[in-house]
């Protein structure tokens, strides 16, 4: 994100219908979890064959994660559903009660995502930078 452009862009409520929401927000993620290890994590609990998207925003500074991280389904009953488990979860990898916040992101679906990306992710090679993109579960 661009200075001033942390979060908030994505944590506000969708309008419209609630229903075809797609792309959730997990917040409290642990900034120490690479985006496969952040995916390895939801694993456990969700059937991650229904994402299509995972990103996990990178602070330079730090060399850790955000803090925060998107994942979008391929239909939004997958994402109602997960949304249930996630947020009655703890992060394993933490081994600790500290509970997975889970919100409706502002942007919806993949193509509105990664062209919200597409400005905002470095030119590197660095996979943990990136989105984590599938097609039909790969």
């Amino acid at each position: 994100y661009a200075a001033g452009r942390g979060p908030e862009l994505h944590q506000q409520p969708v309008d419209g219908d609630a229903d075809a929401v797609t792309t959730l927000m997990l917040l409290n993620v642990p900034k120490k979890l690479k985006p496969l290890d952040l995916l390895a994590e939801l694993a456990m609990l969700i059937d991650t064959s229904a994402l299509d998207l995972l990103y996990s925003p990178w602070d330079a500074d730090s060399g850790g994660s955000m803090g925060y991280a998107f994942i979008n389904f391929v239909t939004p009953e997958q994402a109602h559903e997960a949304r249930q488990i996630l947020q009655r979860s703890t992060w394993s990898c933490l081994r600790s009660t500290r509970r997975m916040k889970v919100r409706a992101a502002h942007i919806q679906g993949l193509g509105d995502n990664l062209a919200f990306c597409a400005g905002r992710v470095p030119g590197d090679l660095d996979p943990d930078r990136h989105p984590l993109v599938w097609r039909d579960g790969q």
